[in-house]
């Protein structure tokens, strides 16, 4: 006897629909810095670049408060996001 979905059974199914679609977003975004990365080979150019960090934290800070979220949340994903594809830059281009 299958029992019918509640309320909150439903609310953590759109919750699981919305964390797929962050991993989607994710490899896409990983799809790009491995672009980037070779890029910044190609260049010689540095693997951070804070300046470019800061706008995106502003413009992230911006979104969430168009999207009425706490723009504190979405600075601390963006900011794990930045340190962890950092990470795979300096992983692949061979730098500390």
């Amino acid at each position: 006897m299958g029992e019918t979905p509640t309320e909150l059974d439903r609310a953590r199914q759109a919750i699981d629909a919305v964390d797929a679609e962050l991993v989607r977003l994710l490899a896409r975004r990983a799809s790009v810095v491995e672009q980037v990365t070779r890029y910044k080979e190609e260049h010689g150019l540095a693997v951070t670049d804070p300046g470019r960090e800061a706008r995106m934290l502003a413009r992230i800070t911006d979104l969430a408060e168009a999207e009425g979220l706490e723009p504190r949340i979405a600075r601390a994903v963006l900011r794990t996001v930045i340190a962890e594809f950092t990470g795979v830059q300096h992983a692949e281009l061979g730098r500390s």
